[in-house]
């Protein structure tokens, strides 16, 4: 017959290991770097730090005209370098093309704005 302090101290020992395995996860799995300094710059096509500071722009007037809060636009961009620091071919395509960035992150804002 377990107790409560039994059940109370199993609770504890999972929640540790949940959280040992969350905090794993996210020095190696969700480890965001840098991904700009990768980037091609000599193809003309290719996106850069002025890219990213116009399309930061464009989703704050978008969120002021329609009167959201703005820390939307952080969420969104959150979302934006999440997903091209995670290496996927996907990623990389957009990381090479100006016009796919762009949807890129018009997509990230349209998720920051629906969660």
């Amino acid at each position: 017959m377990t107790t409560i302090k039994t059940m109370t101290t199993m609770n504890q020992e999972a929640l540790l290991d949940r959280l040992y395995v969350m905090r794993s996860q996210e020095d190696s799995t969700y480890r965001c770097f840098d991904y700009l300094q990768y980037v091609d710059v000599s193809a003309s096509t290719t996106i850069d730090a002025l890219c990213r500071v116009k399309m930061t722009q464009w989703c704050y007037q978008v969120v002021d005209f329609i009167k959201f809060n703005r820390e939307t636009v952080a969420i969104a961009m959150s979302y934006l370098d999440r997903f091209l620091c995670s290496n996927s071919t996907r990623a990389r395509k957009v990381l090479q093309s100006r016009p796919e960035y762009q949807l890129a992150a018009m997509t990230t804002l349209y998720m920051a704005i629906k969660i």
